[in-house]
Order: structure tokens, then sequence, then C-alpha cells
């Protein structure tokens, strides 16, 4: 994991992260209390495919639960959203986080 930024508003830290996989980078964002040392509860937040991990909600929700539970939180994109050119130049193609499939019965 390496982190890219940070920033502090209303006691709460955001830092961007990337992790490094074998289809490249994963981007990622985690939200701390500001000046918080030490382990704490984490939280992963998901998004839907068309969302992105700074989504208005997923930061609403992830500021909340860092300044007033004092959680850490985090979110990712799939590496198809973080490095989707790349991902084509790689593979011939352009992958996604998972197959789209319908419910049996729709």
């Amino acid at each position: 994991m390496r982190f890219t930024s940070q920033a502090s508003s209303d006691g709460v830290t955001e830092q961007l992260f990337t992790l490094t996989s074998t289809f490249g980078e994963i981007p990622g964002v985690l939200w701390t209390p500001d000046g918080a040392a030490g382990a704490r509860p984490l939280i992963l937040m998901g998004h839907g495919g068309g969302q992105h991990k700074k989504a208005p909600g997923i930061v609403a929700r992830a500021r909340r639960f860092a300044a007033d539970c004092g959680f850490a939180v985090a979110a990712v994109d799939c590496p198809a959203m973080a490095t989707g050119r790349e991902m084509r130049n790689m593979t011939g193609s352009s992958p996604r986080c998972g197959p789209a499939r319908r419910p049996e019965g729709n």
C-alpha cells in the first residue's frame, strides 16, 4: 500500500492510496479521525459498478463513521475502473470487476 495524498477537514483525515495487484494499481481512499493513533475498527465500504470510491454517499457515510464513531473507513475501486486503458493494453479487452449476471428468472 502506498499513500499518495492526504487532506484533513472537519475532524477527518482523508488519505488516497494505491494497492499493487497483478492487474496494476488499485486506487483507494482511507478516512480516519484526525490524530488517530493505534488500532481501531475498519469499515470497508463497497459501491456499485456505476459508482466511484468517492461517490457523495460513500464519502458522507465514511466521514460520519470516522468523525462520530472513531472508525477507520476505506473504499477501493476495482482494477478495471482504475486502469482500464492499461488493462486493455495488457489483455486486449476491457476487463470487468466481475461478470454481469442477471438473477435467474429475470
